[in-house]
Order: structure tokens, then sequence, then C-alpha cells
């Protein structure tokens, strides 16, 4: 089956465990088929043989075939659906727990390009046109071809000249279907690229739900959703348009032939040319001949538009993974104590405009190091480097002397964690969120880092403790909770390397105060990045790193740095604390 594995890509591979079962399922689909085609060819002998021919003693033995043919039928039928309905049920499956093992091991850079709501339109829609392909259009074109074929056979046995004037029309669904097709497919792919961008804003929205009402949107994001969707239907009324035209030429030239037929087959038994049970079995092979190509040209609209949903899923099976293999392997004896250091780096999101340019940096294991700078110097972008969420266009990263780019990614992960500047919980419970990066976790050792993030006390006054659900992004905590709890999830990887992306930057004073002390019981023994813009969090860092346009501009400690004159990081300290002096005395005055 070379042209169905070059058509299907990667999405082959899904159908050969299930290769026996599909032949299975074709060889029963023609076996149901073959029944139902014989009740004309006993109703040929019931008129011809026993009402005109007199044989009187055939009329049992056809009232036992006309009988037995629809019982037989239903139970291989029977074992035919069962069959189709578990293999349909078990490829959708494989195939959707295949493309989101490989979707989680895209890089982050294609999450970066595409919505949320184009993949989630690929893991569920897509996929489930795909088994409709499989195990629905391909078995009905199956038993079509084995219906057109022996009516054509039966057909040409009973009298060919007629046949041939019959299988004449054929040509015209050929003409039909060369006319239509190419439309509909334009127009499907053009509908299942809006509804994309229909579901990446969607899912936009509803995310953003709070931010909506706050703002009063609402009938704004209602009037935007309904143009988006309008657009959509645009694309869809096209191409059902289309179909119904396909459809309707089918049907009349169905008809015309069926028709056309039938008078013929009346003619030639007034001039004897056939017998009454000639042309009532003609005319149901006729039917039985022209009825699969009216269902072609309706199973070519299904197929066209499945085939886009398959090329759609193709695509993203073809995106590259995450390289995440290197020479050091994870296994009990890989051991980390934390130093980093980055070799003349250089990164671009986009060509031609970089966001880090040569920066070289050496942070000795355990030491803190603070990165500060304007908004978009590439203080973040650094730290993604170390996660390898993306891979630096010149220079390379080290840990502990090894080069990332050649450890295992399972490996140099493991070595990492992270407490963001906006807490990502997940619906569960508390425990099952601290111990999200580390499932095996004990229940002490899950108590332990909660105490250590200052939560303890929160969760355990909870209905039901670490057992209780949080809601969706862990409505049920505040902001600060919320934030304590990461941090909890971070200090049960146990860490060698702690990055702290603006972690507090976002709450009030106490929730501020009480996250710092956690924090500086995490820091301890630990090789950490800090990403501030609050100067005075990073005071007590080993080394601040002032950056500007993808450069360090210069680095040293809070003291040596104040010290320098025309220093960087002093204009920007001492702008900063000039500021909160005048916040505090307008807010005194207001007072």
């Amino acid at each position: 089956m070379p042209g169905l594995a070059e058509k299907l890509g990667t999405l082959y591979d899904y159908l050969l465990p299930y290769r026996r079962r599909l032949i299975q399922a074709v060889v029963l689909a023609v076996v149901v088929t073959l029944i139902g085609l014989l009740p004309p060819l006993v109703i040929k002998v019931i008129v011809d043989h026993l009402l005109v021919g007199g044989i009187t003693w055939l009329f049992w033995p056809m009232v036992i075939a006309l009988a037995a043919v629809p019982i037989i039928n239903q139970l291989v039928g029977k074992a035919f659906r069962l069959l189709t309905q578990n293999t349909a049920a078990k490829l959708t499956f494989d195939v959707r727990f295949g493309l989101y093992r490989h979707v989680t091991a895209l890089p982050l850079g294609y999450f970066d390009k595409h919505s949320t709501g184009m993949v989630l339109e690929r893991l569920m829609g897509d996929v489930n046109k795909f088994q409709q392909l499989v195990t629905g259009q391909v078995l009905t074109l199956a038993t079509d071809v084995v219906m057109a074929t022996f009516s054509i056979y039966v057909m040409l046995a009973i009298n060919w000249h007629l046949a041939l004037v019959l299988l004449a029309v054929v040509p015209l669904y050929v003409l039909n279907h060369r006319f239509f097709v190419r439309r509909i497919r334009a127009s499907n792919e053009q509908f299942r690229a809006k509804m994309d961008d229909v579901s990446g804003h969607l899912e936009e929205r509803l995310t953003g739900t709070a931010l909506v009402k706050s703002y009063g949107m609402e009938r704004t994001e209602t009037r935007n959703f309904t143009v988006e969707t309008h657009a959509a239907l645009q694309h869809s009324s096209r191409a059902r348009g289309l179909m119904v035209a396909f459809s309707n030429t089918a049907e009349l030239v169905h008809w015309a032939g069926y028709r056309g037929i039938f008078l013929l087959g009346c003619y030639l038994v007034i001039d004897g040319g056939m017998s009454y049970g000639d042309v009532l079995a003609f005319t149901s092979y006729a039917m039985f001949l022209l009825g699969p190509a009216v269902r072609f040209s309706q199973l070519v609209n299904q197929i066209e538009q499945t085939m886009v949903s398959v090329r759609r899923v193709k695509e993203l099976l073809g995106e590259q993974p995450e390289p995440d293999r290197g020479w050091v392997v994870n296994h009990p004896d890989a051991s980390f104590r934390g130093r980093v250091q980055l070799d003349k780096v250089s990164f671009a999101y986009e060509p031609d405009n970089p966001v880090l340019k040569e920066v070289s940096l050496d942070v000795p294991a355990g030491k803190t190091v603070a990165l500060v700078g304007r908004t978009g110097c590439g203080k973040t972008t650094l730290t993604s480097l170390l996660y390898r969420f993306y891979r630096p266009t010149h220079g390379r990263i080290l840990l502990d002397g090894h080069d990332i780019a050649e450890l295992d990614l399972g490996t140099l992960r493991k070595q990492l964690a992270v407490v963001p500047q906006d807490a990502v919980l997940f619906e569960g419970t508390a425990a099952e969120n601290i111990a999200y990066g580390r499932s095996n976790a004990t229940r002490e050792q899950i108590v332990a880092a909660a105490k250590l993030a200052e939560i303890h006390d929160v969760l355990e006054n909870l209905p039901n403790g670490y057992d209780t659900p949080l809601g969706q992004a862990g409505a049920k905590l505040s902001g600060g909770q919320k934030q304590r709890l990461v941090i909890a999830r971070a200090v049960l990887v146990d860490p060698v390397v702690l990055i702290l992306d603006e972690a507090t930057s976002s709450l009030d004073t106490e929730s501020e105060r009480l996250i710092q002390r956690a924090l500086r019981k995490v820091m301890r023994n630990r090789t950490c990045f800090v990403i501030a813009h609050r100067l005075s969090t990073i005071q007590h860092a080993d080394l601040i790193v002032v950056m500007d346009e993808g450069h360090i501009l210069e680095t040293g400690t809070h003291a040596e740095l104040l010290a320098r004159p025309d220093s960087h990081y002093g204009n920007m300290y001492r702008r900063q604390f000039a500021r909160i002096g005048r916040d505090k005395e307008q807010a005194a005055a207001v007072a």
C-alpha cells in the first residue's frame, strides 16, 4: 500500500498494528455486501421459473432463501459492526495519544508561532476525521466496489448489450467528480484554517474571562466572535454549496440512467429479448451499480474533508521534536553541583534581530546571580536557554563543564526549577500540584517542601488539607499563596539551579515579605538566577549582572556597583529609590 502510506505519512504507522483487524473488517463487509446482493437473483427465479414456468417445487426453497438472507446478513453485520466500532475506538485513542505525546515533545518555539486553539483542533476534531476515514469511509468504498463489480458481472450475464448502455453512464460521474473535487478541497482547507483562528481566539478569551468582564468587554468580544465565525461560515457555505451541486448532479445522472434502463428493459420484454425476471433483476442490479456511484460522489465530499484533517495532523506529526539525547544520559551516577558558564552566547528569535549578543558569564556553584535591566534586554531569554527551550545561534552554555547541548534533556531539566512571575497551577489537589515535578514524592517530602515555602499552615487549614482540590488555576488560593505553593513545587525537585523570574513583582508587601523569607531558605546552597526589577530584592546577591539590548554592561556586587562612578546600576538604583521616596511623600500628603 505505498500510495496510502505516502498520503498518510506518519499516520500510516498507527494503522499497522490494526492491519489484521482492518482486513477482517473488509472481509466481513464484503460478505455482508454479497449476501445483500442475492435477493434479486432469488426474485428472478421466482418470477421466471415459479410464476411463469410453473415449477411449483421451487416455492419452499425460495421462501427459505428469502427468509435466510436477512437473518444471515444481520448476524454477519453485527460481527462487522462490533469489530469496526472497537477498532475505531482503539485507533482513535492511539492516534490522539501519540499526537499528544508528540506535541509535548515539540520545542517551545513551536508554541510561540501557533495558537493553543489550533493544536486543540488537531488533537480533537482532526483525529476524529482520520478515524472516520479509516473505519468508515474506506470500508464503505470497499463494499461499494464489491457491489458494483458483482452487479456489472450479473448484468453482463443477463444482457450484455443493455449492460454496456448502462456503463456508458458511468463516465458522467467521472466528469462530475473532476469538475467539483478540487473546488471542494480548496473550500474545506480555507474553512479549517479559519476554524483554527476561531479556536485560538476563543481559547484566549475564555482563559481571560475575568479580564473581559472587568473591562466590560462582553459585547465587544461577542461581536468579534460573531465576525470571526461568520467568516468561517462563508467558507463553509461555499464548500456545502459545492457539495450539494456535486451530489445533485450525481443523483440526476443516477435517476436518468435508471429510468432509461428500465424503459429499455420493458421494450426488450415486449420484443422478446428479455424475460420479466431478467428486467426485475437487471434494474435491481442497475440500482446496486448506480447507488454506489451516487454514494461515491457523497463519499468523495467526506473524504476530501477528511484528507484536509489528515494533512493537518500529518503536518503536526512532521514537526521536529526537541532533540533529547546527548552524551551524558540520565542515570543514578550523574551528579551536578551547579556551576553555570555562558561562552559568547548569542540568540535571536527571528533572523537579523538578535536578543542576546555574545554574552559570557561564569557563575560558581551555590552562588546567586541577579539579572537586571530594561524590559526586553534578554534576561528571561537567557534563562530559557538554560532550560534548552531554545538553542543558542552562537556560543555554548555549560553546566559543571558539560555543554548542555550534549546533555540528555531529562537529565538537564531535572537539575533546574523555576518560580515564574505568574504562578501556574493545574486542576487537582494541593499535594498533586506540589508534587507535579516529582510524582513519586512521599507525603512527608511534600509537607517538608511546603513548610520550607511557608505555605504549610495555609494548606493544613483547607477543608481537606493537602487533598483539597484547588480549582482551575488554583482559584481557591490568593496570589501570594499560589506563589508560595509554586516555590514548594520547585523545592521538592531539589534542583541545583533555581530560577526566580520576577517571583514577587506582582504581590502586596505582606505576601512579598513571606515569599522573600521562604526564598532565603530555599536559595541556600543552590545556584540561583534572580530576574528582578525591584532592586531592593537583590542587594544581597553574590553577583549582579546589568544587561541592555542583549549585552552585559557591567557586573559586580551591590556595593561594588554603587561605588563605581557613572555605574548603570547605580543610576538605576538611585532613580528607583527616588521614585519610591516621591510615592511615599505623595501618599503621606494624601493621608
